[in-house]
């Protein structure tokens, strides 16, 4: 990332700034996104288990 000749005041310098910056706000953004996407899956595995758990759980007490 080249610094802003204050200067000079670079149009094109201030333009390759923005985009950096933009491009590194994305790159957080889908990252953020991915994140929550593997911990959506890890909690509804969970809660599927819970449920199997509590259903096996209930199919013994009726076997007795």
């Amino acid at each position: 990332m080249r610094k802003i000749d204050k200067a000079r005041g670079d149009v094109s310098d201030v333009s390759d700034d923005l985009s950096t910056l933009a491009s590194c706000f994305r790159m957080l953004l889908k990252m953020i996104l991915v994140i929550y996407k593997i911990m959506n899956l890890f909690v509804y595995k969970a809660f599927k288990l819970e449920e199997a758990f509590y259903e096996a759980i209930n199919k013994s007490k009726s076997f007795q």
